[in-house]
């Protein structure tokens, strides 16, 4: 109740109560980290966090990408990247803690910090999707070719990965390259063959190549 009463001083003493109650109940401790957040008691909240990552360590890799949607919102990006940088330091091995800083960073507009992250994410993970992602729109900002490639060498390894497919599809037509742009719209199509979004793509394309 004094959660959702916005009476954050009764909201916090709650929670600490529930953490005596039930100490491993990481949940407890997510919604007082949440409201401190909220509060701006950023220092208490990443002592909160830091508890949830050493709780849930044997699962720490989603514990972050669930933390990263809780401080995402923050209006303070640099201040949420220096909090995930801090909390992630202790995990130098969990592809999802660079891959979290990496969009903190792009946040917070440090693109060569956000592109270092996620490189190391992808050498700990290398077929995951989420950070081949993130890798090729940082690159694309600056030499859009470049974000392009990265997408083609993993579709070469990974063929089945959809969301990198039509990333890169929506790419090349970005950049104007329209018959592999179609050809990638095309392949999705065969695969989606119920897919207005794509067949309307591949005329829209097929229009634009005059065919």
């Amino acid at each position: 109740l004094a959660f959702e009463s916005g009476d954050m001083n009764k909201a916090i003493a709650a929670f600490k109560v529930w953490q005596e109650v039930e100490p491993t109940a990481t949940m407890a401790t997510r919604m007082l980290a949440s409201i401190l957040l909220r509060g701006g008691k950023l220092d208490e909240a990443q002592l909160e966090l830091a508890k949830v990552l050493k709780a849930e360590e044997a699962n720490s890799g989603s514990s972050f990408l669930q933390i990263f949607q809780l401080v995402a919102p923050y209006p303070d990006k640099p201040a949420m990247l220096k909090l995930m940088r801090d909390l992630a330091q202790p995990y130098p091995r969990v592809a999802e803690a660079h891959w979290s800083v990496a969009q903190l960073a792009q946040l917070a507009g440090d693109n060569e910090l956000a592109l270092s992250e996620v490189r190391q994410a992808r050498s700990l993970r290398p077929e995951w999707d989420m950070a081949v992602s993130l890798e090729a729109q940082l690159l694309s900002k600056k030499t859009p070719q470049q974000g392009l490639d990265v997408l083609r060498n993993y579709l070469t390894t990974c063929p089945t990965a959809r969301e990198i497919r039509l990333q890169y599809a929506r790419g090349l037509l970005e950049q104007k390259q329209y018959k592999s742009s179609r050809d990638e719209f095309q392949r999705l199509s065969n695969d989606n063959p119920d897919s207005p979004d794509l067949a309307f793509a591949i005329a829209l394309i097929s229009l634009q190549l005059n065919d």
